[in-house]
């Protein structure tokens, strides 16, 4: 099987939908008989991890547009039209136009995979026509699928879930940074609560400032409580403040960006 998997980034960006990606490829991979095309819009195509896209003894390719919109365009529909796919992976919506060549001239099937705002919203009608004939609509949560559903002309049934997964190599990079200098700032509390994610203004629904409004009710019967936040963004001075007005100061850690050991030591 031949497949093409088409995505915003898997190796030299940072976020959720990155690291899905990297656990897509992965998993493609791995098939039996499965070779996977990847073509990423903001990667350079020079880093590549053979942990989750392995070279040379599986026939895989990896290319990266640095962000340039022609030159990524024109790639996709000339890859989809000149060479023969079983299947193409479309990991972004707002991608879906590139299909549309492609669909009409030899009736190519592609999934979709629909992550989180760009889905919460009415489509174009050259999206419900492409998302329509999806093999499947791939949605990372029940409550994306069912945003997404309820502002426009979808079946149900075309939707499956394909929810985000913790790295399989947690437990191998937790055991190698275990024990290191440097961790004093993760040491917790016997409870803990912990979010990982982008700290911007415009990511408010992701819900840290109820979770902080919710810590003295939570602290009534859990007194030895402590909420950490991984993530840095314009946002986080506004929280800052929300912890001091709730009085919860001693109970909640920012920890801001941090680098991939120490993000594996605070998931442990």
């Amino acid at each position: 099987m031949r497949v093409l998997f088409i995505t915003s980034g898997l190796f030299e960006i940072i976020g959720g939908i990155a690291r899905q990606n990297s656990h897509i490829c992965k998993c493609l991979s791995e098939g039996s008989g499965v070779s996977v095309d990847v073509l990423s819009f903001w990667d350079s195509g020079q880093v590549i991890d053979p942990r989750y896209l392995p070279q040379g003894t599986r026939q895989n390719t990896f290319r990266g547009f640095c962000g340039s919109k022609k030159w990524f365009a024109w790639s996709v529909t000339s890859a989809l039209l000149h060479k023969q796919y079983d299947v193409c992976i479309v990991g972004l919506v707002n991608f879906l136009p590139l299909l549309l060549i492609p669909f009409l001239v030899k009736r190519q099937k592609y999934f979709v995979i629909v992550h989180g705002t760009e889905a919460w919203k009415k489509f174009g009608l050259l999206q419900i026509f492409l998302l329509n004939r999806a093999q499947r609509i791939l949605s990372v949560s029940h409550f994306t699928a069912k945003q997404m559903l309820s502002l426009n002309p979808i079946p149900s049934q075309k939707v499956a879930l394909l929810p985000n997964a913790l790295d399989p190599y947690m437990v191998e990079d937790i055991n190698r940074v275990e024990g290191q200098d440097g961790q004093a700032s993760f040491a917790r509390a016997s409870k803990n609560i912990l979010t990982v994610a982008r700290l911007s203004r415009l990511d408010r629904y992701k819900g840290h400032d109820m979770i902080i409004r919710a810590l003295p009710d939570v602290m009534a019967v859990a007194p030895d409580l402590c909420y950490h936040i991984v993530g840095d963004g314009d946002w986080q001075q506004d929280l800052r403040h929300l912890v001091e007005a709730c009085g919860v100061i001693n109970h909640v850690i920012f920890h801001g960006w941090v680098d991939e050991a120490r993000l594996q030591h605070c998931y442990r």
